[in-house]
């Protein structure tokens, strides 16, 4: 579970880096003009995407062994929290409540029950996976936003040259900082030894 987790992470933590900045420019290219974003929201956006797959990552544990009550109470008790949530705090904040909301509830909601309940269904010591994944990601997310702003600070020309070198570096940087820092040991000497048997062999066609 540890690496399903971590690899999802390291997915869409380095996609967010890599749209950070950016991403004001794809929405434009995208809906040739007619929408004007704001980035203040797509980054919320992005930031409740990180979150997310915090826990849904680990809740195919749950769902794949058809023990998905609790899950099932979490994800709908989030979804509740969230809309009325938005509704409270739409008129202050304006769209940005509707990430924000749903952000504070699945934290609340659905991250530490999820969570635990897949590492008691594959037998984990869930602070220590807790700890670990969150400081990890954090870690990495840090390396991966000072990566995006790099680019942003050294690579000439429009968007699409610094949107096309992040996709390239950010997610090489995300993954040397979960190397060190998200993985364990023992999930290091696993990917490794998968990388062996999947590798072609010398002298085999």
């Amino acid at each position: 579970m540890r690496i399903l987790v971590a690899t999802s992470m390291i997915a869409v933590i380095a996609l967010a880096g890599a749209l950070w900045f950016d991403v004001p420019a794809v929405i434009h290219y995208w809906t040739r003009g007619r929408i004007e974003p704001d980035i203040g929201l797509l980054r919320l956006m992005l930031l409740q995407v990180v979150v997310q797959t915090l826990w849904m990552s680990a809740s195919n544990i749950p769902a794949a062994t058809n023990r998905h009550r609790s899950l099932s109470m979490s994800y709908m008790v989030s979804n509740v929290a969230g809309v009325a949530l938005s509704a409270l705090l739409l008129p202050r904040f304006g769209l940005n409540a509707i990430p924000i909301s749903f952000i504070a509830a699945e934290i609340a909601a659905c991250v530490h029950f999820v969570l635990r309940d897949a590492c008691k269904i594959v037998g984990m010591d869930y602070p220590a996976f807790l700890v670990k994944t969150v400081s990890g990601s954090a870690i990495m997310s840090v390396a991966v936003w000072a990566a995006a702003l790099a680019i942003q600070a050294t690579i000439p020309g429009g968007a699409a040259a610094r949107l096309t070198a992040s996709m390239v570096f950010v997610p090489l940087v995300a993954a040397g900082v979960a190397w060190i820092f998200l993985f364990t040991v023992e999930d290091r000497q696993r990917l490794l030894g998968w990388a062996k048997r999947i590798a072609p062999r010398e002298g085999v066609a």
